[in-house]
């Protein structure tokens, strides 16, 4: 696609606006033999440069309760996603996502 080169549309010698839908099939594949890491709690916290903590819903989980997501983190530091592995209630985990989607990391 880097090579391509597309000719000026002209329609009666004046040239023409035109508008194209293109479609590309990629095939991929996940490399299992490079796992991503997976981080400690103190570890994710001291790659990240912008922290939101996290404020449970009044009466949604008694004191000194833990739970964890799996979070994921694109090649620039920005949030990508999140997961729930553990299957949290509802109210716990969108309190969890509504925070870290406003992490952002150390690339």
């Amino acid at each position: 696609m880097k090579k391509w080169q597309l000719n000026a549309a002209v329609s009666g010698g004046v040239p023409v606006q035109v508008e194209a839908l293109l479609s590309f099939a990629f095939h991929t594949t996940v490399d299992n033999s490079h796992p991503l890491p997976q981080l400690s709690d103190a570890k994710v916290r001291n790659l990240a440069t912008h922290k939101v903590e996290l404020v449970f819903p009044p009466g949604s989980a008694k004191s000194g309760t833990e739970f964890a997501i799996d979070i994921s983190v694109d090649e620039t530091g920005n949030f990508a996603g999140a997961g729930n592995p553990n299957n949290l209630e509802t109210r716990l985990s969108m309190a969890a996502y509504g925070a870290v989607t406003q992490w952002h990391f150390a690339p």
